[in-house]
């Protein structure tokens, strides 16, 4: 294979992405008195201080008694048609997330079911998606129903393009070179 067709090949992959792959979910519980908070607070207080355990902020969340959703204007990108939940029973349950066509769209890495005795939080490696999810906090605490479901993301810093462009421009450019060197 040329050198040409080996980097034409590099930069395919590396500007396609990578093989999808299913995420390992875990679960951690917050249970105790005073009851602990997932950060949800009450609807309308806004997202500034809101994170999950791990520091990701809140895309969405979600009351269940008054089928109310709140999203985070910092994704601006999500719209709460993107979410299906659905209601098992008074502590059960599974969710959907669906972006759509939108390939750079926020991705949900964990949630949390909060109950009256606590909150149990789903959560996988902070770099895999996560777009559906069940969930079963029976053993949460006294058979207490759900509140509220909250989705976060690990809110990735930006990606410099012009400085990413100008890295992929300068190593093309350095092997062109490279190529120029060897037929002589």
């Amino acid at each position: 294979m040329t050198l040409m067709k080996s980097m034409a090949l590099a930069v395919a992959f590396a500007l396609g992405g990578g093989v999808a792959s299913a995420a390992t979910i875990e679960y951690k519980d917050y249970t105790g008195r005073p009851t602990p908070n997932d950060c949800s607070g009450v609807f309308g207080q806004g997202f500034d201080e809101c994170e999950d355990p791990r520091g990701s902020p809140v895309i969405a969340k979600w009351d269940i008694d008054e089928d109310k959703w709140e999203i985070n204007s910092m994704f601006s990108d999500v719209l709460s048609s993107m979410f299906t939940v659905k209601i098992i029973s008074d502590t059960t349950g599974n969710w959907t997330y669906d972006p759509g066509t939108c390939t750079l769209c926020t991705v949900v890495t964990s949630f949390v079911i909060k109950t009256g005795a606590g909150f149990r939080w789903y959560y996988t490696d902070p770099k895999e998606a996560i777009y559906s999810g069940v969930w079963d906090v029976s053993d949460l605490g006294r058979g207490q129903g759900i509140s509220h479901i909250t989705f976060y993301d690990t809110a990735p810093a930006p990606i410099p393009l012009p400085a990413g462009g100008l890295l992929l421009v300068t190593a093309l450019g350095g092997l062109a070179i490279a190529r120029r060197r060897k037929k002589v």
